[in-house]
């Protein structure tokens, strides 16, 4: 199965010129908990998430709109394409340690974006033909929640 059968389409984006009170409130309208910024040409050059935003306004201490997204953003950004397998998108997700992977095209630009959730969902729902298993889901969670001391 390829990740274009399991991935959240019309992902929305913000800028990187973007402050993180516009990123907050695109989180808030559209109920995600990610959103990637892109550049000038739509490429993706980094992602925040709400955790992100939560911790740069602890740590700056100042209100969001004047904090900007790419203070938060988290910049060695791991992506997929469409028609990369589940199974390769599972395991860069437990090898990187990240819920979420932008889905990009040819460009680098955001298509879709596939989470954690999406390969819980394959393997309850789409099993047969997702290739994936419970137990290599358990790990990547397992990979992803990993304490480090």
């Amino acid at each position: 199965m390829n990740v274009s059968e399991l991935m959240t389409a019309k992902t929305r984006t913000c800028s990187i010129d973007d402050n993180l009170a516009t990123v907050a409130q695109v989180m808030s309208e559209h109920d995600c908990g990610c959103i990637p910024l892109v550049d000038d040409a739509g490429r993706v050059t980094g992602i925040v998430t709400d955790r992100d935003i939560c911790l740069a306004a602890y740590n700056r201490d100042e209100p969001l709109s004047k904090i900007p997204a790419t203070y938060a953003a988290a910049r060695d950004v791991v992506t997929v394409r469409a028609d990369d397998t589940v199974e390769r998108a599972e395991a860069l997700m437990r090898q990187h340690e990240v819920r979420r992977l932008p889905v990009v095209d040819d460009q680098g630009r955001p298509i879709g974006l596939l989470s954690i959730d999406d390969l819980v969902h394959g393997v309850h729902v789409e099993r047969s033909r997702s290739g994936l298993t419970p137990d290599t889901v358990l790990l990547t969670l397992a990979a992803i929640g990993e304490v480090r001391g």
